[in-house]
């Protein structure tokens, strides 16, 4: 009538449950130091560099069987030549 909105139960719970976890999220972020942040970065390239390595060595490790598999053909060995 005058611009006046009616909000169910389900609409607010939901607002306030939104709030109070953005708030909760804002509060814990601000609480950190920069040495935790230091911290927390640190963690992460070290766990990226952690995936990042093992991923290098997989392929490394494939390439290598390769490289192996080709000389095998191209001296006409074969695995069961070595039993």
């Amino acid at each position: 009538m005058f611009g006046v909105r009616v909000v169910t139960d389900t609409q607010f719970d939901t607002t306030v449950i939104t709030t109070v976890w953005s708030s909760a999220f804002v509060a814990g972020i601000g609480a950190l130091t920069v040495t935790d942040w230091l911290a927390f970065g640190g963690f992460i390239i070290a766990f990226l560099t952690m995936i990042g390595n093992f991923l290098h060595k997989r392929q490394m490790r494939k390439l290598r069987e390769r490289e192996v598999e080709n000389e095998e053909r191209r001296l006409g060995l074969s695995h069961s030549a070595e039993l």
